[in-house]
């Protein structure tokens, strides 16, 4: 997936039919919604809340790209700390290896980078599915950051619009999820935006040096019987 100027274009994803609660996000002409599926190729503006002029190019992280991964998120949990699970002196022990086994694609996993004009890694978020029997039909959307210097250019938005679109191509896969810090209202109009709803809230699901907490539980459907 690239983003260059005020579009987007769509690589890898042959016959992939869009979600209808996708549908009203992008057209394929300025106020033309697309119907049907989308080829390798298609162009999709996003005029409507698109606003940069950069080129992003968004891919699944491979073994070249773990280092730039591990300075990122340890730059999140420094600017963000109250945003995530985990913390900063947690991952900066962290070995390579060990980063590179959390972030290299397997089965049922794979992290996305957003990277800009010259190559430096300026978003990530990682999808990772359930492995019980009677869960494996879920996915959970975990560690979403925009580096500060890229963020109101759309860069956020494309990259879950990735993630989802893979998503879909899993067998069996009918449903995301994610948990975003109640207080956060930035991103949870982020998420609300591609089609997330609220279903729950975990009252002080963190604590970080005496404070608390709330997150907001979110579910994105994925087939169009769902409710």
């Amino acid at each position: 997936m690239r983003i260059d100027g005020k579009s987007i274009v769509l690589h890898e994803l042959e016959g992939i039919e869009i979600a209808p609660l996708l549908a009203h996000q992008m057209c394929n002409e300025p106020g033309r919604p697309i119907r049907g599926g989308m080829k390798e190729g298609t162009r999709i503006h996003l005029a409507k809340w698109y606003g940069g002029g950069d080129t992003v190019n968004i891919r699944v992280l491979n073994e070249n790209d773990v280092e730039a991964y591990r300075q990122l998120r340890l730059r999140a949990l420094q600017l963000n700390p109250e945003a995530f699970g985990s913390t900063y002196e947690r991952e900066a022990t962290f070995s390579l290896e060990f980063v590179a086994d959390r972030v290299l694609a397997a089965e049922g996993k794979f992290t996305l980078g957003a990277f800009d004009r010259q190559g430096a890694l300026v978003g990530i978020v990682t999808f990772v599915r359930e492995s019980g029997v009677k869960t494996a039909h879920k996915g959970n959307v975990y560690g979403m950051f925009v580096a500060p210097e890229a963020r109101s250019r759309g860069v956020g938005k494309a990259m879950l619009l990735a993630l989802i679109e893979r998503a879909k191509r899993l067998d069996g896969v009918e449903q995301l999820h994610l948990a975003v810090v109640s207080a956060n209202d930035r991103a949870h109009r982020l998420y609300e935006a591609l089609g997330f709803r609220s279903y729950g809230v975990e009252v002080r699901a963190l604590k970080y040096e005496g404070n608390y907490s709330d997150e907001t539980l979110m579910a994105l459907p994925l087939l169009r019987e769902q409710p």
